[in-house]
């Protein structure tokens, strides 16, 4: 629910760092006290009273329009407050056992149990497409064992089911925000340097302090205020529902989660924790665990993800002979890392790991042309890290779209004879020409 259209729709609206109210839209007093809104008519002062907006009573308004998606949203807070303290103990145990930053292992954790699953190839049987993706994971898992082997783990669970008892106890007696103070910030923002604004027909008028003398003022809090000619976009208040339904739903999801404490179903996957461990030692004597289509290079800053990609043909559709030239296998990579200062993990843009020849490839960086505003979608990290090598791979293999306005870094007819490929010859090489449009 849009906080303007709701107010607007109730009526006019005035929005001040002090609070917010509604033009009552009833007929007009004569009573010249309290906040109104006065007009002079000939010799006469209408007045009409302002009402301060409740925000409490507006948050329980869009939780009730929201409720599917707020259950939702609290249901998944209580599993992750569940698993947060497994999931530490988990890492610190890995990070005290070879001296490893704890982060640095949930990285590597989630490059390899959840974006990997996308880079690696695992033939399907036969199946049914829904079976076939209900075993995915598990013929996965067979996949990394196999490469990378798998340490023994054990746990105890009821030490576990108490650890995270004792850690919902603490969770729960955080104190929960209030709404007020949510929007309260966010009208600050809107406001910003000025006295405030009126709302009316869906437009925003600045107000200036009364001069002496009005025709029509708003009286506030003791304060005099005319509605100037001046109009501005309507400011971001809504922002406030989403900061605060992340945070109402954490903390309704700590109480949920404290009430199946009894309950609580570990999920420690010895397997996958005996997987991870295999790959850090691995990692660590070796510094990079290298896949059949797919690999990961670990650094001491962060670790580079990155996608194989076997020889392929372009052809050269604007040349007169249109002449398919053979292209060198390379590695498509992002580079993923810990930022400091947004306290969250980074992944670079993709570039050619090692560089590559490729008409849209200087050096290492792939010129990604306007495929680059892809890479800002709002996703998961493993997702982020797909989506971003996807791009890039895209770019090397097929080039830019019809309507992209770049162009590429050379043209293919100057890679030379020695690239030159026919059709026949590429066919039973088995390399497929992958740009379906004109370089």
């Amino acid at each position: 629910m849009s906080f303007i259209k709701y107010a607007t729709g109730q009526g006019q609206l005035v929005i001040l760092k002090d609070g917010i109210f509604l033009v009552d839209g009833g007929a007009p007093t004569q009573k010249r006290e309290g906040d109104r809104l006065e007009k002079i008519v000939g010799d006469v002062v209408l007045s009409w009273p302002l009402r301060p907006v409740d925000f409490n009573s507006l948050w329980a308004a869009h939780a009730r329009e929201n409720r599917q998606l707020l259950e939702s949203q609290i249901n998944l807070a209580a599993g992750e407050v569940i698993q947060k303290p497994l999931a530490l103990v988990r890492e610190s145990k890995l990070s005290s056992a070879l001296d490893i930053d704890a982060k640095y292992v949930s990285l590597l954790k989630k490059i390899l149990f959840d974006s990997g699953m996308y880079f690696t190839k695992i033939p399907d049987e036969g199946e049914s497409p829904a079976i076939a993706k209900a075993h995915r994971r598990e013929r996965y898992l067979n996949y990394l064992e196999g490469r990378l082997g798998a340490e023994p783990v054990e746990f105890n669970p009821e030490k576990l089911r108490n650890l995270v008892r004792n850690f919902i106890d603490i969770m729960r007696d955080r104190p929960l925000g209030q709404f007020g103070a949510v929007i309260g910030r966010k009208i600050n923002q809107a406001v910003g340097v000025r006295e405030g604004f009126f709302v009316s027909g869906g437009m925003g008028y600045e107000l200036k302090s009364a001069p002496a003398g009005a025709d029509e003022i708003l009286h506030i809090g003791g304060k005099a205020y005319i509605i100037s000619d001046l109009n501005f976009n309507l400011p971001d208040i809504d922002g406030a529902f989403k900061e605060y339904f992340s945070e109402f739903a954490e903390a309704e999801g700590i109480k949920r989660a404290a009430d199946r404490a009894g309950e609580i179903d570990i999920g420690v996957d010895k397997r996958e924790f005996g997987i991870l461990i295999s790959a850090l030692k691995k990692g660590i004597n070796r510094t990079t665990l290298d896949f059949d289509d797919w690999g990961i290079t670990l650094n001491t800053d962060g670790m580079t993800v990155y996608l194989k990609v076997p020889e392929y043909a372009l052809k050269d559709w604007l040349g007169s002979e249109q002449n398919c030239y053979l292209m060198p296998a390379c590695k498509v990579a992002v580079k993923v890392y810990r930022d400091l200062q947004k306290t969250g993990e980074e992944v670079t843009p993709p570039f050619a790991l090692g560089s590559t020849t490729n008409p849209f490839v200087s050096g290492q960086n792939i010129c990604l042309g306007t495929a680059r505003s892809n890479l800002n979608a709002n996703l998961p990290l493993h997702l982020r890290i797909v989506k971003y090598i996807s791009e890039g791979h895209k770019i090397i293999t097929t080039g830019y779209s019809r309507t992209d306005n770049f162009t590429p870094s050379f043209k293919l007819s100057q890679l030379g004879k020695k690239f030159i490929r026919s059709e026949e010859d590429l066919r039973e090489a088995g390399i497929p020409i992958t740009n379906g449009v004109k370089l």
